[in-house]
């Protein structure tokens, strides 16, 4: 528990969409504050779910989605 809090207290509160965010606004935020991931939640702040970096930018840096597999 005193590593979780640690953590918190060195990165801050957690970067938060809400399901009606755009990707590119997602990856506005998620740059910006230099995260791996955000936090998405409903408008009573409980969470949904998370998107990570890995998600969302190539290695390059660029937005991207993935296609569906044929």
């Amino acid at each position: 528990m005193a590593d979780l809090v640690e953590g918190r207290a060195r990165c801050g509160p957690p970067v938060v969409v809400h399901p009606h965010t755009t990707l590119d606004e997602a990856v506005g935020q998620l740059t910006t504050a230099r995260r791996s991931s955000v936090l998405v939640v409903e408008d009573a702040d409980r969470p949904l779910g998370r998107i990570l970096a890995d998600d969302l930018l190539p290695e390059r840096g660029h937005p991207h989605t993935r296609r569906p597999s044929q």
